[in-house]
């Protein structure tokens, strides 16, 4: 069923998929440039965000049918498609493994899109301040930014991420988490590593570094009138 064109539901769709659009965009940036550095900024938020995954059911499934499937969470069993939020689809464009996009109304399970934003957020902060601002970054850090606060508004108006206290504490929590695993591998783990710099910081190359002025002399030849 098509999406009535609306300025509210474009914004829901931009929303929704902002991530992939970052994601896409780290991607494309490397494929074109030539570069490793989309594998240094996402293999450590693939990691995280698999921890998470593993971490919200982590064994608490009952039964076996993925569209009956029940959870119990705090000696509560919560049926999927009733009782666990989100009740729409609004909240992920994907269906993730074990029902992982959807969280128990009371239940504390980390934001994985506060994780994610955390991460962007914190990996780009560390790499413009790792060269001084010279490297650039500064607009991706604010888009990133403006994205992220319209995704974790959305999401906390609408439930995404539990209801109550709780949806406040799995954003938070996950924006923390996710922007001190970006600024520690930026800062500490990659140059523990020996990982090059210019491998590791998601930035773009300072302009000055890309252009040189070479010096060029003039002299004016007077013609001869034949």
């Amino acid at each position: 069923m098509a999406i009535k064109l609306t300025f509210g539901n474009i914004g829901i769709f931009l929303t929704a998929i902002s991530p992939l659009i970052i994601t896409l965009f780290v991607i494309l940036s490397s494929a074109f440039n030539g570069d490793i550095k989309s594998i240094f900024f996402l293999v450590p938020l693939l990691v995280l965000q698999t921890f998470n995954i593993v971490l919200r059911r982590g064994g608490d499934k009952i039964g076996l049918s993925s569209n009956n499937a029940i959870y119990n969470v705090k000696n509560r069993k919560y049926k999927i498609h009733k009782d666990l939020l989100p009740t729409h689809d609004l909240c992920s464009v994907f269906e993730l493994p074990f029902q992982t996009h959807k969280v128990a109304p009371d239940q504390l399970a980390f934001s994985l899109h506060g994780q994610f934003w955390g991460y962007c957020f914190g990996y780009v902060l560390t790499s413009i301040l790792a060269t001084g601002g010279q490297g650039g970054g500064t607009s991706f850090l604010v888009l990133i930014s403006m994205l992220g606060i319209m995704d974790l508004v959305f999401r906390l108006v609408t439930k995404c991420e539990g209801g109550g206290v709780k949806k406040f504490v799995n954003i938070i929590a996950g924006l923390i988490i996710g922007a001190g695993l970006g600024g520690i591998m930026v800062g500490l783990a990659y140059p523990g590593m020996g990982v090059s710099g210019t491998d590791m910081f998601f930035t773009f190359e300072a302009p000055q570094k890309k252009c040189r002025v070479i010096q060029n002399k003039f002299k004016c030849i007077r013609k001869r009138k034949l």
